[in-house]
């Protein structure tokens, strides 16, 4: 009896050890502590061995959180064995283990493989069995009320049993409310969190303030970037800062509403807000009585309207705009649903219906017009609904005082936002008036057309009068033009001959009279064109240089002859080749430097070309002539440009004109696409300023090219990079820069030898053409000098000269020059040259004894075909050869008469490789027999020659024919 006792006591104290340290762990752990609870249960159970297993929500898989025991390194070293971890393992459903435990809170098991069943090998089980002395095994499950959160594993030391099984599911009992209760906190601190990130995300503000203080006590991040504050503000805010103050009786309505809240009624409303910066804004207010922590609270929820608020003010005013516009159309206007019943209308569709404007919605047509007009509007509203577009009908209607009008009607489908057919919308415009019109208009129309047959007929044949002067005008120009031309040369010959004084004066009026004749014929002849309409232009690639070199090559003369400065700028960001008419280009540079040159008689005239940048594929030109002749009022600049006017006063001086050249140049600019404007002022000159765009065509240029242009038909020649041009004669200047030009090769050009020099110096040529007999220095001492300088890359030097004996050719290879080419250059010979497949030619031995006349037009011929230039391009240079040619021959005669043999071989040499490069062999025969009679010292047969020479220029001269 008293060792029953003893037992009753010992038994009573370890209940009561598990029971206090149970509840200990209970108020104090916040986490179970998995390892703790299986070290507790093998402790007072007395097993070798407790294992942990937590299953799922399903209560079937279990996962294994703990083991305990004295050996418990060696357990892992066996699962190590079977190749995994024990602890955190998770083990699948095992039906025969589910069946074995399903009845009871404790199971026994004689042995583990009792227990394992199928889920490890018998024999596996058996060596465990052994290894760790294991008998009887216990599962001890965790539950709360009938669901199983998990069990306790007890294996038993051979032999033994578990001597207090009450205890263990005492334990277990214990551990299933500590379990729950951590379920039921993960489970509110999701919820929680989950209220919390909804709270936050919510798109409107959200904040909850208390409803005696107005102390704000949360707040959603909506309300924080609403408003502009920091969360850490929240302490020190209450509810009515967030009110515009601006209203002094804000605080007052504001806790009116409050208080109609906390006495338990909802509150939706809008209100004026203030941000933390001060900025106002609308707000839509949701107010809401809640309980939190068992205290009255109040929830706001607020709306940013703002913007809703401005797009309703703004939509309030163009719906007022809408109906004050609607109401001041005098059109009709009206508008009806599918069913013909009125919706509304205008002010004039209500006057003319006879009643007030509010009480046409809801009415009918057979509300407000007889059966027979409102059948014919339904009719129409069918038509147009069925077509689903807009109709026009024509309807007489009859207004309350019995006037009769004619409407024209316009019925359209209404539609709403949705673009659906919802109804009919109708303006109706009285056309009574406009018929009485149309009436009469045709009975006009019909006197108008015939009118217009008999004003047809006076021009058709106003047009054939026209036709008929442009015909007639061209005739005569040209009937006109030819003798012109002749006497114009026969005067210059007449010029040559032995003339007293008289006769030498008369001879000029007559030359001078003769040339203003021609431009005015010339001129009128444009401007008959013009006034046409037939005057075109043409659409070709040109070279912008080269032009403006020929457009002033004949106008340094008349500068000259008036001791007048003619300066010219070209600016270096000029394209080089632009597509466009460039004969009309050069006649208005003509006419613009040529009317400043002739007006002005002391200073100077000055052209620059300038660039203004490219626009889509055009580039942009200015022209501007400045002169410093008398200069214009402001009346005589405003008729400047009408045809033959001319400026009538004491001051400006008078050297004649046709009154066209002006007037030509402004239509041949506009036709252009271009501008034309003038700024003068009394005793301070002109200033003509023209703006063009043209074309630009851009290709590949050489490096450093000052002056070149790649050909259209040929690429450049392969190894030369750059070529230096050396002749002092302007003719045979363009011919070669016309040469280089179609072969694609970037030039150079030098006006003398030592030009040649300095720029060989400079730059890395890969070939020049130096010409023999130069000004300042000659090719044969440039040559010397360009071969003797080592800093100098070595070019191929190829001389070029018009006549040339064996001694001449022996002389230029002494100096160093590696080839030689005479005049004419043709496309062929240039062509081997460049190649390096000839460069030395045999002198020309065939000098004509009497050699025939040249003519223009075969000289022309030959040019064109072998440059490739068009006609417009090569007569400018054989122009500009015969008024060169006049002024050399005067020269040579003057140093004949003075025995100035070598200025007079000069003059020659020069005037032999122009002529020969122009096709004129006639005038290259007569030169060279000149040089030969000069060499031989002939000079009476020289003085014959060079008359001859002279006649042959001016028989030239006489074949003029400008267009």
């Amino acid at each position: 009896m008293e060792r029953m006792i003893i037992r009753q006591k010992q038994e009573n104290e370890k209940l009561n050890q598990v029971i206090k340290a149970s509840q200990l762990f209970l108020d104090t752990s916040e986490k179970v502590d998995y390892q703790y609870l299986t070290e507790e249960i093998r402790r007072l159970t007395g097993a070798a061995y407790a294992v942990c297993n937590r299953f799922d929500e399903a209560g079937r898989g279990f996962t294994t959180k703990a083991i305990a025991g004295a050996l418990s390194p060696s357990v892992e070293k066996g699962a190590s064995i079977l190749g995994f971890e024990i602890v955190g393992k998770e083990w699948p459903h095992d039906p025969d283990r589910e069946e074995k435990t399903r009845h009871h809170t404790i199971t026994y098991f004689d042995g583990l493989e009792m227990l394992t069943g199928k889920v490890l090998p018998p024999s596996i089980v058996r060596l465990l069995e052994k290894t760790f002395n294991i008998g009887q095994t216990v599962i001890v499950k965790i539950t709360k009320q009938d669901r199983i959160l998990g069990d306790f594993t007890l294996l038993m030391p051979r032999g033994e049993t578990l001597a207090q099984p009450e205890m263990a599911a005492l334990f277990a009992s214990q551990v299933g409310l500590m379990l729950d209760r951590e379920e039921y906190q993960h489970q509110l601190e999701l919820s929680e969190r989950t209220h919390r990130e909804i709270f936050n995300l919510t798109v409107d503000a959200l904040f909850i303030h208390d409803i005696e203080t107005g102390k704000i006590l949360d707040v959603n991040d909506t309300m924080l970037k609403m408003f502009g504050y920091d969360r850490e503000e929240l302490p020190d805010l209450n509810v009515l800062i967030l009110s515009d103050t601006e209203d002094p009786f804000i605080e007052e309505k504001a806790k009116r509403l409050i208080k109609q809240c906390a006495d338990g009624e909802d509150l939706a409303f809008e209100w004026p807000c203030r941000r933390k910066n001060g900025e106002t804004f609308f707000t839509e207010n949701h107010l809401h009585r809640v309980t939190i922590a068992g205290q009255p609270r109040i929830m706001a929820t607020v709306r940013d309207i703002s913007e809703r608020v401005e797009q309703e003010e703004k939509l309030r005013l163009q719906n007022g705009l809408i109906n004050s516009l609607l109401h001041s159309i005098p059109d009709l206007v009206f508008y009806k649903d599918l069913d013909g019943v009125h919706l509304g209308g205008n002010a004039a569709y209500a006057d003319y219906l006879g009643i007030p404007l509010d009480e046409i919605p809801g009415k009918t047509d057979y509300d407000l017009h007889t059966k027979e007009e409102a059948d014919m509007y339904r009719y129409h509203d069918k038509q147009m609904l069925n077509q689903q577009s807009p109709r026009y009908n024509e309807e007489w209607i009859t207004y309350p005082d019995g006037r009769k009008v004619l409407l024209d009607t316009r019925k359209a489908p209404l539609m709403d936002s949705n673009n659906n057919v919802r109804g009919i919308l109708g303006i109706a415009r009285d056309i009574t008036d406009r018929k009485e019109a149309e009436v009469k208009l045709q009975e006009f129309a019909d006197q108008l057309e015939k009118k217009n047959k008999e004003l047809d007929m006076a021009l058709y044949q106003a047009k054939e009068a026209n036709e008929s002067k442009t015909k007639f005008l061209a005739t005569m120009n040209h009937e006109i033009r030819t003798p012109l031309n002749g006497l114009l040369g026969f005067l210059q010959l007449l010029e040559q001959t032995p003339l007293n004084d008289y006769q030498t004066q008369y001879v000029g009026y007559m030359n001078k009279s003769t040339t203003h004749l021609l431009s005015l014929v010339n001129n009128v002849l444009d401007m008959a064109k013009i006034e046409a309409g037939e005057m075109e232009l043409d659409k070709r690639t040109f070279h912008l240089t080269e032009e403006i070199d020929t457009a002033l090559a004949s106008l340094y003369p008349l500068a000259r002859k008036k001791s007048l400065q003619l300066q010219v700028v070209q600016d270096p960001k000029l394209p080089d080749m632009l597509e466009g008419d460039p004969r009309r280009l050069r006649q208005i540079i003509l006419n613009l430097v040529g009317n400043a040159l002739k007006f002005t008689e002391n200073g100077s005239v000055h052209l620059s070309i300038m660039s203004l940048g490219s626009t889509e594929g055009f580039h942009n030109l200015s022209l501007e002539v400045r002169d410093t002749g008398p200069g214009m009022d402001q009346d005589s600049q405003q008729k400047l440009f009408q045809p033959f006017y001319q400026i009538q006063d004491n001051q400006t001086p008078h050297p004649g004109g046709t009154g066209l050249g002006l007037p030509i140049t402004r239509e041949l600019v506009e036709l252009m696409g271009g501008s034309i404007q003038v700024h003068s002022q009394r005793e301070t000159g002109s200033v003509f300023t023209v703006r063009l765009s043209l074309k630009e065509i851009r290709e590949v240029a050489s490096q450093g090219q000052l002056k070149s242009s790649p050909s259209q038909k040929s690429n450049p020649v392969p190894g030369i990079r750059r070529v230096l041009l050396v002749e002092d004669q302007e003719v045979n200047q363009a011919l070669m820069k016309h040469r280089l030009t179609e072969r694609g090769l970037a030039y150079d050009l030098a006006q003398n030898g030592k030009e040649a020099v300095e720029m060989a110096s400079r730059h890395p040529y890969s070939m020049i053409f130096m010409d023999i007999q130069m000004p300042l220095m000659d090719g044969l001492e440039a040559t010397r000098q360009i071969r003797s300088n080592t800093e100098i890359s070595q070019p191929r030097i190829v001389a070029m000269t018009a006549y040339a004996t064996l001694k001449d050719q022996e002389d230029c290879l002494a100096a160093g020059m590696d080839g030689f080419l005479t005049k004419p250059v043709t496309a062929e010979r240039l062509d081997r040259v460049l190649n390096n497949e000839e460069a030395n030619q045999p002198p020309n031995k065939n000098i004509m004894a009497e050699p025939r006349w040249d003519r223009k037009d075969m000289a022309m011929k030959s040019l064109m075909k072998d440059t490739e230039l068009k006609e417009g391009e090569a007569w400018p240079l054989l122009q500009t050869f015969i008024e060169n040619g006049m002024a050399l021959v005067n020269e040579s005669q003057e140093a004949l008469e003075k025995g100035a043999d070598e200025k007079l071989a000069q003059t020659l040499h020069q005037m032999m490789g122009s002529a020969s490069n122009l096709y004129l062999p006639a005038m290259a025969a007569r030169v060279a027999l000149a040089e030969s009679y000069l060499e031989s010292g002939d000079y009476k047969s020289l003085g014959s020659t060079l008359q001859k020479i002279q006649e042959n220029l001016a028989q030239l001269a006489g074949e003029q024919d400008v267009n």
